[in-house]
């Protein structure tokens, strides 16, 4: 499910869910685990985040997890999703995410919530296709995409679910920088460079200035999200969307 090694002040955490590296309840509490295993490791600095999928950085959450389910159920699944987002969004290390495949829904919040985004040039998509599936968008998580984008790209975005190429995840401000697979390597280290001889005290300390401001408006907004999303996912719509999803197939709403 996550596969975790440790290259000198890094540690590299990959995804390993399924076929599609969709994400689950128990995938985020996992995750979770182990980015608090080493936050107060004096030796790690920074975390790598990719996947160990060629094809699937992820493709979002795993829709049978949602199908078939009361609203109560899909709070009680989606409530340590969020934890866990905001874990990562507040971490006080910074994560550099290497996007290596698709990534959509919940994948792509987990992208953009770490603090470096590289995505691979050619077979990679980058999306939010909530819109499309018939469900609504945390609006915790709406306003870091707003602070990250701006409001008219973040509305764009979210609106009309487009899954984007690289060069366009670039040009929006989605990624900080693309590469064919020969040049990752080399952007990568470029910023991880930035970081090893570093004090901890300022990797920690330029990343709690940057994000902390945002925390007081996303906590609550959270806690009012827990419901307001779930009650999408629970709806006739939002149903069929998960099913569309499963059957490969484009959902028929009401």
């Amino acid at each position: 499910m996550i596969e975790e090694n440790r290259r000198d002040f890094i540690h590299e955490v990959f995804i390993n869910t399924n076929e599609k590296n969709t994400m689950t309840d128990e995938f985020f509490l996992k995750l979770e685990k182990c980015l608090s295993a080493v936050e107060d490791d004096r030796s790690v600095k920074a975390i790598f985040l990719s996947s160990k999928n060629e094809k699937f950085f992820s493709n979002g959450f795993e829709p049978t997890m949602f199908i078939g389910k009361t609203q109560k159920e899909i709070e009680t699944a989606f409530r340590p999703v969020l934890d866990s987002v905001f874990k990562l969004a507040f971490y006080p290390k910074p994560i550099v995410c290497y996007i290596n495949g698709h990534v959509m829904g919940v994948g792509s919040v987990v992208a953009i919530v770490s603090d470096y985004r590289v995505m691979l040039h050619g077979r990679a998509r980058f999306g939010f296709p909530e819109s499309k599936i018939g469900v609504g968008f945390p609006s915790a998580t709406g306003f870091f995409l707003k602070e990250l984008l701006g409001y008219r790209a973040a509305r764009d975005v979210l609106n009309f679910g487009k899954a984007y190429k690289a060069e366009e995840a670039l040009e929006i401000g989605l990624v900080d920088a693309i590469g064919k697979e020969e040049e990752i390597p080399k952007i990568l280290n470029k910023i991880f460079s930035n970081y090893k001889d570093m004090a901890l005290e300022s990797v920690i300390g330029m990343k709690k200035t940057l994000r902390d401001y945002m925390k007081p408006i996303m906590e609550p907004l959270g806690r009012e999200d827990v419901y307001e999303f779930s009650r999408t996912i629970a709806a006739p719509n939002g149903q069929e969307g998960m099913r569309s999803i499963v059957e490969a197939r484009r959902p028929m709403f009401q």
